[in-house]
């Protein structure tokens, strides 16, 4: 949820001017779209879950609000729920976590055997649910690479966004804790195996080896980074 609160704060900092709005992958509690709402913003947005138990959560929290005018939830997966509309700006806090092959299917937050499972999803078929110069938004895994390779056979995020016709206009890094024991830290042999570049670093931000640090209980942080690209 702490992923998704930071998502809505950029985004209602951004000033965005956004009539329509969609969220992917909302979860149960959507933080960003409530952040949206609860900023006065004269904005509707739509929000599609694929779990069916936590999008009915999901409607339960908007009708608790008094926003079913504005705020609406579907079940499905990606675009598929909206296939006939388009927005001003979609943006998502999908799970993205790099899991070994055979294991993500276990795991709530899995994006797949190198995490791009939902994100490349929804960056190549984002442009034609935008309108003309709308917004894609999103958090992404530092070490997936931005602007540069992590893994020399898998692309960066800024080849994947210009590849689809976007231009990122805004960066901005979250320090995130990696939790002694919790998933990532679970996960990160395969991490390092993959994105093999990838950095990671203490509290005074010196590089430093993440498997180690934690085996000797020194805290290791990552970042995560709001992205938002406009569609040229």
């Amino acid at each position: 949820p702490s992923n998704g609160l930071f998502l809505g704060e950029q985004l209602v900092h951004e000033h965005l001017e956004v009539k329509k709005a969609l969220e992917i992958g909302a979860g149960k509690y959507s933080p960003a779209s409530f952040c949206l709402c609860s900023a006065d913003l004269d904005v509707r947005i739509d929000a599609d879950e694929i779990q069916e138990d936590e999008a009915e959560y999901l409607q339960y929290l908007i009708s608790l609000n008094k926003l079913g005018e504005r705020f609406r939830v579907y079940g499905g997966s990606i675009f598929e729920p909206v296939k006939r509309k388009t927005y001003d700006l979609i943006y998502s806090n999908i799970a993205q976590l790099p899991l070994p092959s055979g294991e993500e299917v276990r795991i709530h937050d899995h994006g797949g055997v190198d995490g791009w499972r939902w994100l490349s999803l929804i960056i190549e078929d984002a442009p034609q649910f935008l309108n003309s110069n709308g917004h894609l938004a999103f958090m992404v895994f530092d070490f997936f690479g931005i602007r540069q390779r992590n893994n020399n056979s898998i692309p960066s995020l800024f080849e994947r966004l210009e590849g689809r016709g976007f231009e990122i206009i805004k960066q901005r890094l979250y320090r995130r804790g990696i939790r002694l024991g919790g998933q990532t830290h679970k996960s990160l042999p395969h991490i390092l195996q993959i994105y093999p570049k990838a950095l990671f670093y203490n509290e005074y931000r010196k590089t430093v080896n993440p498997l180690q640090c934690l085996k000797e209980g020194v805290p290791v942080f990552s970042d995560f980074v709001f992205i938002l690209a406009r569609l040229r």
